[in-house]
């Protein structure tokens, strides 16, 4: 960390909440100063503090498709959308990110989304046929990549998610990216955040860039915050902040 980089909190404090970007104007043995946008300044200690990665760091992180951030490929995000408008136009915009990127891509929702997923990547200029006809975007039903429910283990699902990385990436030569719609039945099996926990090793060791996503009405359960805690980075609002497990 030296003066002058941008860098990104990981905590709240009054009035500035976690994923704040600002610049760092000194470095002291205990603190660095931090100077934000709207003039404010804040002392953090370092491990509170994550670098905002750069735009010459292009080739080793990813674009999602919604403000300037980037995060390095491998990542493992989760999207706590707040409608399912939101939740079909983040998927959408991430998606053509990662044709821009020349990226192989991989979308998994439920088959009935279809017509909707269909009208919200035209809007984001992909012909979804197309795409898929080019072999550049593979899209499966929910039902096709998740177990059920009675059926589910970590370990289980976590082994067709090693199957599934390794088949977009043959010979480890090119980027991939991966959406994910695992469905509400999944969300209240006590083994699927410990398979999500686990998930985050498996993305980095492959370096294929994870979003999954859960519903807009989460937050009137505890679904959002498990979500939040078993996830190194969370999307909302169009934002990127950190989340509850460690990203390294």
């Amino acid at each position: 960390m030296e003066l002058g980089n941008e860098v990104r909190t990981c905590v709240s404090l009054p009035g500035v909440p976690a994923g704040t970007i600002g610049t760092v104007e000194e470095i002291g043995q205990l603190f660095v100063v931090v100077k934000f946008g709207d003039g404010r300044v804040g002392y953090y200690a370092p491990q509170q503090l994550e670098p905002v990665p750069t735009a010459d760091a292009a080739g080793e992180y990813a674009s999602l498709g919604f403000g300037e951030e980037r995060v390095p490929y491998g990542s493992h995000l989760c999207l706590l959308p707040s409608s399912k408008n939101d939740l079909m136009g983040t998927m959408a915009r991430y998606t053509a990110a990662g044709f821009e990127e020349r990226e192989k891509c991989f979308c998994i929702f439920p088959e009935e989304w279809m017509p909707s997923v269909q009208e919200a990547m035209g809007e984001g200029g992909v012909d979804l046929k197309d795409a898929v006809a080019s072999g550049q975007l593979i899209v499966r039903s929910s039902a096709e990549v998740y177990l059920k429910p009675s059926e589910f283990t970590a370990e289980k699902q976590l082994a067709r998610a090693r199957k599934v990385l390794a088949s977009l990436l043959p010979g480890g030569r090119s980027r991939a990216r991966v959406f994910g719609f695992a469905g509400a039945e999944l969300f209240d099996v006590a083994e699927w955040w410990e398979y999500e926990l686990r998930a985050t090793a498996v993305l980095k060791a492959s370096g294929v860039l994870g979003m999954c996503a859960y519903q807009p009405s989460g937050w009137r359960t505890d679904q959002w915050a498990r979500a939040e805690a078993v996830h190194p980075y969370v999307v909302k609002g169009g934002e990127v902040l950190p989340g509850g497990a460690a990203a390294g």
